[in-house]
């Protein structure tokens, strides 16, 4: 066994009886040094194969053991046997005690997808295959953003692990980000018109629901969880407000009803006929947006729960390629039409910055005619209304001789089909 300062560990060869009984030297180097064990904190001897005949290789794994534990980044030897799916499970763990759960089935779905690939590699191994994994899924027709959010997600696996002290720092992959990023930004909104559509199909449930929506560009999971006692109302009449830590920025948010008839009318609307079902079911109707009287009797007067039917009025009006979503987008929108200020329209729809809040702000062909319009006015111009769109003409049915000298006639002088008088 070769000599080193003591406390810095060695390398050497063990040796081990033949069947003849005689000492043989392994033919691989090992390493033995000591330190304090990253699962349960106590101080130990490790030893651990280098996997190689040649002793400078072990040297080097010894001084990369040692630096491990100056800086605190060992996690001992047995870093290189734990699985992915271990750590891939641990990140799922760790995620449902910080979230409470929130979104875990669409994490599972990822870490899936994560699993049916690398599931089968050491987590070590699997760190270094990310590149043939994106081949893998860009064969199968996979979109980049769905490959960049298995990207994310990967990424966030290794570093639950090395939090975990499953796994260091020299274990986590490198990934480079996507050349250009991924264009997923939506531009879609309802028009006045769309809207007005998709209300008349959609049921008498979700109408209120969907103007709601239209006037205000709330969230779907903020509108359906508002509760009489709890968010109408407070702290005084003719608000509506969210309480912090509700709201996905977690700020706190306010809206005075009471100033827009549409929304005043929509409010007292809901209200009685909460009242209305109380006074039949005997039961208080807890929240602003719920079930009416011709549902099932488990259901009235409960919470809306499911807005899908919402899809069904979509395909009923005809309108394509439109999510429920997209009505914040047409309030932030309207809000910038109607002139209200950008720190204004941020604290309405809860944007914490105006980057963000710009985003939801679609410019549309109207808009872009409405500020050429201006910039006639600017120069003293009067703006030339838009010129509607040109009509095909009819075919006709082929005339006869006569009536040909008719239609070509002129100036009270009618001519014949070869254009003589």
């Amino acid at each position: 066994m070769s000599k080193s300062r003591r406390g810095s560990g060695g390398v050497y060869r063990p040796s081990y009886p033949d069947k003849d009984g005689n000492k043989v030297l392994s033919e691989f180097w090992w390493i033995r040094y000591r330190g304090l064990d990253p699962q349960d904190g106590k101080r130990k001897q490790f030893f651990e194969n280098s996997h190689s005949t040649k002793k400078t290789a072990a040297e080097k794994l010894l001084n990369n053991r040692l630096s491990e534990m100056t800086t605190g980044n060992f996690v001992g030897p047995d870093a290189e046997k734990i699985t992915f799916n271990e750590i891939a499970d641990l990140y799922l763990k760790e995620w449902k005690a910080d979230y409470r759960g929130k979104y875990l089935k669409n994490q599972e779905r990822i870490v899936a997808r994560l699993k049916e690939y690398f599931g089968k590699y050491r987590a070590v191994v699997a760190a270094d295959k990310f590149v043939d994994y994106k081949l893998h899924r860009q064969a199968q027709n996979y979109a980049d953003e769905t490959i960049q959010k298995d990207r994310k997600t990967l990424l966030a696996i290794y570093a639950s692990a090395v939090r975990a002290k499953k796994l260091n720092r020299g274990h986590c992959p490198e990934i480079k980000r996507q050349k250009g990023g991924v264009n997923n930004r939506r531009t879609e909104k309802f028009s006045e018109e769309q809207y007005m559509a998709v209300r008349e199909k959609v049921n008498d449930d979700l109408r209120p629901v969907v103007d709601f929506a239209w006037l205000t560009g709330w969230r779907p999971s903020e509108i359906l969880n508002l509760q009489w006692e709890v968010n109408v109302d407070q702290p005084e009449a003719g608000w509506v407000r969210l309480l912090p830590g509700t709201t996905k920025n977690k700020d706190e948010r306010m809206l005075p009803y009471f100033t827009l008839p549409m929304l005043k009318t929509l409010i007292e609307g809901q209200r009685e006929r909460a009242e209305k079902i109380a006074e039949v079911t005997k039961e208080k109707v807890t929240h602003v947006f719920h079930y009416g009287l011709d549902r099932p009797s488990h259901l009235v007067g409960k919470q809306i729960r499911d807005y899908r039917s919402f899809n069904e009025a979509m395909e009923a009006a005809g309108i394509e390629n439109r999510i429920f979503y997209d009505f914040r987008r047409s309030a932030r929108t309207n809000l910038r039409r109607a002139g209200i200020n950008d720190r204004v329209a941020m604290a309405l729809l809860g944007h914490r910055t105006l980057v963000m809040s710009n985003r939801y702000d679609a410019i549309d062909p109207k808009d872009l005619l409405n500020a050429t319009g201006q910039l006639a006015n600017f120069y003293g111009q009067e703006p030339i209304p838009p010129q509607p769109p040109k009509e095909e003409p009819a075919e006709q049915e082929p005339m006869e001789e006569e009536e040909r000298a008719v239609a070509v006639g002129g100036g009270g002088k009618v001519l014949n089909f070869r254009g003589r008088r």
